[in-house]
């Protein structure tokens, strides 16, 4: 599963922009007066401003690197990360991977990953056009293993590693759906409970494209 687009709102778009384009370096594609842009590896992400209170969102960058470290000390430079116990280095050996999260401008909680598998002989100097897509999106649902079904029904996907009662990933290691309970899970690795949200995506699932949104615990699926 590939995901080509996603599409997040923000209350605060300037601040956001600044965030994505100025501090991370990611190449902004459009801008406008309600909306902007920018080109992460294979995927496209877009901000639409809207005048209403947002709540946080989840989403991960799958990245390329000699090894964790060289995505820290590029991170350290610009940010700072969210620590485990003044360890900012999250390690998920079921998943063979490593992460590192960290907050933008409006509290989303975001996350670069390096599984083993993306772990390259490269430059060890890390930079943004290392990111390769973006890899994992939160889906805050009324009842996950509900959903569950019904994304399996429609989009033929199968659950990843490591599901329990309220959390359940599905799709594969090139891209994930992350359904989580509303009020009963916590984004890891915060305090801050997954509560209802709206996103959009566009996924590449076998050739075909799909599009797919989350809005208030429901999923739509729309055909493009």
């Amino acid at each position: 599963m590939i995901i080509q687009k996603l599409q997040l709102t923000t209350n605060n778009m300037e601040a956001q922009l600044q965030f994505y384009v100025g501090t991370l370096g990611f190449k902004l594609t459009t801008r406008n007066t309600t909306s902007f842009t920018f080109e992460a590896g294979e995927t496209l992400v877009e901000f639409n401003f809207v005048n209403e209170k947002i709540v946080p969102v989840h989403f991960a960058f799958s990245v390329k690197a000699k090894d964790i470290l060289s995505i820290l000390e590029f991170l350290h430079e610009r940010l700072t990360p969210i620590n485990n116990n003044s360890n900012p280095v999250f390690s998920f050996p079921n998943w063979k991977a490593k992460s590192i999260y960290f907050y933008d401008s409006d509290k989303n909680i975001i996350e670069f990953i390096l599984r083993k598998c993306d772990t390259c002989n490269i430059s060890k100097l890390f930079t943004i056009n290392n990111v390769i897509r973006v890899c994992e999106i939160g889906v805050v649902c009324a009842n996950c293993q509900q959903a569950a079904c019904l994304i399996q029904k429609n989009l033929k996907l199968t659950r990843f590693i490591g599901e329990n009662k309220h959390f359940i990933p599905m799709g594969n290691s090139e891209g994930l759906l992350i359904l989580v309970e509303y009020g009963q899970k916590k984004w890891f690795p915060t305090d801050q409970y997954a509560e209802f949200n709206r996103i959009e995506t566009e996924i590449l699932i076998q050739g075909k494209l799909e599009h797919l949104i989350c809005e208030n615990g429901l999923i739509l699926f729309r055909n493009n």
